[in-house]
Order: C-alpha cells, then sequence, then structure tokens
C-alpha cells in the first residue's frame, strides 16, 4: 500500500514486525474452533459470515491511516479468516463423495494457491491504477460480499453427521437391543485426532511448508526495499 498515507516512516518502522505478524496471529486462533463451528452449525453458515465480515474490515481499512488500526485489524481479519478452510473441508466431506474428496481438496488448494500468486501482482496495479490500493480494496471488498451471499444462497446444507445417522438407524430397531452410540467430547475429539500418527505426520509437514512459505511472503517485501532499493 502507499506508506505515506500513514501517521509516519517511524511508526511504520516501529510497527513492522507487528503488522506483517497480525494477520497469522490471529489466523492461528480460531483454526480449531472454527472447524468444530463448521461441524456443528454447517458451513452454509461459517463460509458467510468470514467472506462479509473480511469485506467490512476491507472497508475499514481504506478508510484508516493509522499504523496501529491497520495492525489490529488485521489480527482480527486474521481471527475471522481463520474458520474458511475447516468450512471447506466440511463442504468437501459432506458433498463430494468420498472417490473425489481427495482430487477436489486437490482444486480447492490451488485455487488457493492461485490467488496467492495473483494477489503478488497487486502492488504493481496500484501504483498504476487511478485509485491505488484503496480501489484493490474495493473491488475485494466487493468480491467478498458476493461470494459470501452466494454460499449463504447455495451451498448446501451439511448432512447429519454418522453419530445422528446411527442414532436414527437405532431408533428402528428392537427397543431391547438398542445401543444409543455417545458423541465424543470436544476434548475427546482433539485428543484422538490430534495425537493420531497420521495427524500427526501431516499437520507437522503441513505447518514447515506454510511456515517457510508464509516467511518468504511477508519478508520479501522488505527484503527487496533495504536491500536492493527497489521501489
Amino acid at each position: 500500500c502507499d506508506v505515506t498515507e500513514f501517521d509516519n516512516d517511524s511508526a511504520i518502522d516501529n510497527n513492522k514486525a507487528s503488522l506483517l505478524s497480525a494477520f497469522s496471529s490471529g489466523y492461528i486462533l480460531t483454526q480449531i474452533l472454527g472447524g468444530y463451528l463448521a461441524d456443528r452449525y454447517g458451513a452454509q453458515k461459517v463460509v458467510p459470515i468470514s467472506a462479509i465480515s473480511t469485506s467490512v474490515i476491507l472497508l475499514f481499512l481504506t478508510r484508516e491511516t493509522s499504523v496501529t488500526s491497520w495492525t489490529h485489524m488485521y489480527f482480527v481479519m486474521g481471527l475471522v479468516n481463520g474458520p474458511l478452510f475447516p468450512a471447506c473441508s466440511v463442504v468437501l466431506t459432506s458433498s463430494v463423495d468420498q472417490s473425489e474428496r481427495a482430487k477436489s481438496a486437490a482444486i480447492v488448494d490451488s485455487f488457493a494457491a492461485g490467488g496467492t500468486c495473483m494477489a503478488t501482482l497487486t502492488p504493481v496495479l496500484a501504483a498504476y491504477m487511478r485509485y491505488g490500493w484503496k480501489g484493490i480494496f474495493l473491488f475485494v471488498a466487493f468480491a467478498e460480499a458476493l461470494i459470501g451471499v452466494a454460499c449463504f444462497l447455495w451451498l448446501p446444507p451439511s448432512r447429519s453427521p454418522p453419530s445422528t445417522i446411527a442414532m436414527e438407524k437405532e431408533k428402528t430397531k428392537d427397543p431391547e437391543t438398542i445401543t444409543i452410540p455417545t458423541t465424543p467430547t470436544l476434548t475427546e475429539s482433539l485428543t484422538r485426532i490430534l495425537l493420531s500418527t497420521q495427524s500427526l505426520s501431516l499437520y507437522t509437514c503441513h505447518s514447515c511448508d506454510n511456515f517457510c512459505k508464509y516467511i518468504l511472503n511477508a519478508w520479501s517485501a522488505t527484503m527487496l526495499v533495504e536491500k536492493f532499493n527497489v521501489e
């Protein structure tokens, strides 16, 4: 963005680390909670709320010139974006056949990566557009609002979880032979998920990959300006 819009250059230097890490700090706090909410209330509610909340924050950012305000809003934006990927997983689980889920997840992830690649062009666009970075923020805010409304209208309701389906089947049996399955608590569920060998392998690999990617993404602009005097 155009740093001359902020309070002053010293404020940016003093808050650079906080500003660059604010989004990810908020994002990580609501990842697990987002998955829980999507499982419980359905992605049809979680995704629109996340998208529309992001749209509102982007609109506020176009009017703020304080580095502190930007840092706080980036943090909140991370919080409301945290549930997005878990909610997408719920959509795939509830609406895609098991044999097609890996391919569908790969398509979702590739579009996310494609969006990240396209975002790297926005500083160039901001430099040559009439309305600069504010125009880009307004465009993205409008797109996020449309996506939120579209998801609310067209995302299929989540199917009943397996435990609910099992209970419905049990109701048709002889009352003397009914065995009601117990639903694990949130703590029991998280313990089973997080400590399994498959989960440990997956999230260790994924976290290392994202650590490298986001470190490079967050600091590359600073490095180019400070080390190579790029405008």
